[in-house]
């Protein structure tokens, strides 16, 4: 494998720098490259993406990075089915000069993800990937509430259909909040009678 950095063989840097054609010529030692790839023009995110670079802190310790001065890297080649990444790698399971891909844990230690040029902040160019599940703040991709699926909140599936109903009857809207207070309304005639003084209604 080529090497134009000047990298020692066998570490995880020069393994690095020969299969990954777009990282700049030198970035220093591995726990520097986060902040010299923004130096120069890269994105760095706390997000992973297919194709990105893992790099972890100067003197970390923990379950997925060997302790040192010099930090580490690997390259995100997947990802696991619990939107963790799988890494590819050099000097870390089985000592210098020696390649491995693992799962990893967690993402302890790690500092930061260098993107390939081209790639935006979700992973969408570039051919890279973004996680599944996993955002940059908390590693957890909720799923949003929307006008959707408060029907099925409102009081079972009754109240869903009802609310549903309500979204056909009232397609014309620009703002579906007026389809959901259309649907409270009717959800008020339907189920509580008592409270209004009207007939009872069986549905």
């Amino acid at each position: 494998m080529s090497n134009p950095a000047g990298y020692v063989w066998g570490q995880c840097a020069w393994f690095l720098q020969s299969i990954v054609g777009w990282l700049p010529a030198s970035l220093g030692d591995a726990w520097q490259w986060a902040d010299n790839a923004k130096k120069n023009g890269l994105t760095v995110s706390p997000a992973p993406v297919i194709g990105s670079v893992a790099v972890w802190g100067k003197g970390n310790e923990s379950a997925t990075a060997p302790a040192g001065v010099d930090g580490h890297v690997a390259e995100v080649v997947g990802f696991q089915s619990n939107g963790l990444p799988i890494v590819r790698e050099m000097n870390w399971n089985g000592g210098v000069g020696k390649e491995d891909t693992r799962n990893l844990p967690n993402l302890d230690g790690i500092v930061g993800f260098i993107y390939p040029p081209g790639t935006g902040a979700l992973g969408s160019q570039g051919g890279a990937g973004a996680a599944p599940g996993v955002s940059a703040a908390a590693g957890i991709n909720p799923t949003p509430a929307t006008s959707d699926n408060v029907g099925a909140t409102l009081g079972g599936q009754a109240a869903a259909h009802v609310f549903n109903g309500a979204k056909s009857l009232f397609g014309w809207a620009s703002n579906r909040s007026v389809a959901l207070v259309a649907a409270l309304i009717l959800v008020y005639f339907l189920f509580a009678p008592e409270l209004h003084g009207g007939p009872s209604v069986r549905v």
